[in-house]
């Protein structure tokens, strides 16, 4: 999640950021963080062209797991059952711009 989202977040709630490289102009994903066990969810952008950065591992973890996958969506071989929600902008890899795409494991209502 850029800088600008999470300034954005906090308007709503409380933000936690487990891993970053702000620090190192977002060069690479950290590999050493800890998920708190209260977190609602984890948000992650499964990948970022601008820095070049893209998750090529899903983290595991027990919290609900949000991704922002516009960059690579139907783009590579990923298993969609990690995610609880999924959302894209079509407008890189599904179709024109304006058109979004919002996948939800439905479990998450209960």
């Amino acid at each position: 999640m850029g800088f600008k989202a999470v300034t954005e977040a906090k308007l709503f709630g409380k933000v936690e950021i487990v891993c970053s490289s702000r620090e190192s102009n977002y060069t690479f994903i950290p590999k050493d963080f800890a998920i708190p066990n209260d977190a609602r969810y984890l948000h992650i952008t499964t990948n970022n062209t601008i820095y070049g950065t893209q998750w090529k591992q899903i983290p595991a973890c027990s919290n609900s797991l949000v991704a922002d996958m516009s960059s690579d969506i139907l783009s590579r071989v990923i298993d969609f059952n990690c995610f609880d929600l999924i959302y894209a902008g079509a407008q890189k890899n599904m179709g024109p711009a304006g058109v979004n795409l919002i996948v939800i494991n439905k479990d998450i209502f209960r």
